[in-house]
């Protein structure tokens, strides 16, 4: 279950990301490509389609909360041009009669 204080981490790391590689300091500069960018990275770094999703979430979070306070129009959020990434289906094990007995 997130927290708050998993909120917050996740974004700061993206924020200090943003920051290092491409020179983001305002909320206003922050655009698809630099959030498809960091998605990508955490791709790289060998992390599952899941928890990507998860920090997917939190930025769609920030970035809306972000547009509710009046900072960027909506039109302008930078979420609105991404795609979820494709989760692998989970199979479950059942038991077979044999099992059952």
């Amino acid at each position: 279950m997130p927290t708050i204080k998993g909120y917050r981490n996740n974004n700061r790391v993206f924020l200090n990301y943003l920051c290092n590689e491409f020179s983001v300091v305002e909320i206003e500069e922050i655009n698809t490509s630099h959030i498809k960018a960091y998605l990508m990275n955490l791709e790289l770094k060998g992390l599952s389609e899941t928890y990507i999703n998860g920090i997917q979430k939190n930025i769609r979070s920030f970035l809306k909360f972000i547009v509710e306070e009046g900072y960027i129009a909506e039109k302008r959020n930078p979420v609105l041009g991404l795609k979820w990434m494709r989760e692998p289906k989970v199979l479950i094990k059942t038991f077979d009669d044999d099992e059952v007995k």
